[in-house]
């Protein structure tokens, strides 16, 4: 008889944990499983693709300007994400980016 194991996350990762009691992650998680199994036994199963939730969006005041960031919890902290050429700028440095190590410089 046929049979599926499936490791989808580590339960000692806490990264990993945080994923698997997200709704979202378990639904693309199991539409994902179930696609599998379809391509394994030639069927073609109709999955309705639940789109991501929205970051939390957050305000980013540098000198007077306000910039729109988005919010990220990472390892149990929230951080903040914003434009970086745009913050950088309003506190007067100067941006570069380095194409070949994908690396932005902030000088």
């Amino acid at each position: 008889m046929p049979a599926v194991l499936v490791e989808i996350a580590f339960l000692s990762n806490p990264n990993e944990l945080k994923k698997l009691v997200s709704p979202y992650f378990q639904n693309t998680a199991a539409q994902s499983i179930a696609r599998g199994i379809g391509d394994y036994l030639g069927l073609t199963l109709e999955v309705e693709v639940t789109p991501a939730p929205a970051l939390p969006k957050v305000k980013i005041e540098v000198r007077g300007t306000t910039f729109e960031g988005v919010l990220i919890n990472t390892g149990g902290k929230d951080t903040a994400f914003g434009p970086v050429r745009a913050i950088a700028e309003a506190l007067g440095a100067k941006v570069e980016w380095d194409g070949a190590n994908k690396t932005v410089i902030v000088k």
